[in-house]
């Protein structure tokens, strides 16, 4: 028995355990990384999909990304078509704006918007997803806003311009009709070419 110790614990036996520290690092990452690969984790990369479509990176980490550089918009004013700070944005040129910003390419109207990604139910929600309104009271999709977590979105208001809004409010509620979310879901996202 004292002699399988002796062998479980011998360096020359076990390459994690020979060697510098930074040996032992690099062969347990790439051992990680192999196996990330073998099983399709690929959350560490861009993967092509097929029909040029790409699969977004980590979900949660690129909703976070997406829900910061939206709130560098805050403040911005509120322009019918608006769809750069400069000129201002309304609610379809905010959320274009944001997710290109993170080489995720939606189309320019909310509605259009509404189609793509992938559904989720309101008690699901993660920062990041985009969240369909009917602000105009015609039964259809007029409004979106990004989720930020808490209940709340930011969105490009006609009175306030850009802006955080509690979802919670009976005016947001009465009008919801869907959520969808694309940050880390397989969409319609090529890649941004090289500039």
């Amino acid at each position: 028995m004292e002699q399988r110790a002796r062998e479980r614990c011998d360096t020359r036996s076990n390459p994690l355990a020979s060697g510098s520290g930074l040996h032992r690092a690099v062969l347990l990452i790439s051992l990680v990384l192999l196996t990330l690969s073998a099983n399709g984790c690929a959350w560490f990369v861009k993967q092509p999909v097929s029909g040029g479509m790409y699969r977004s990176t980590g979900g949660a980490e690129v909703g976070g990304r997406i829900v910061q550089t939206a709130k560098r918009y805050l403040g911005v004013p509120y322009r019918p078509g608006g769809e750069t700070p400069r000129q201002g944005f309304d609610c379809s040129g905010l959320t274009q704006k944001v997710y290109n910003e993170h080489d995720i390419t939606l189309p320019r109207k909310s509605e259009e918007q509404a189609r793509v990604g992938a559904p989720v139910a309101r008690h699901d929600l993660r920062p990041g997803d985009l969240l369909f309104f009917d602000t105009s009271g015609r039964g259809a999709i007029s409004h979106v806003g990004i989720y930020i977590g808490r209940d709340q979105m930011i969105h490009a208001s006609q009175r306030e311009g850009v802006c955080v809004d509690s979802i919670s409010k009976d005016y947001f509620q009465r009008r919801f009709i869907a959520a969808r979310r694309v940050a880390g879901s397989t969409v319609a996202a090529k890649a941004r070419p090289n500039r």
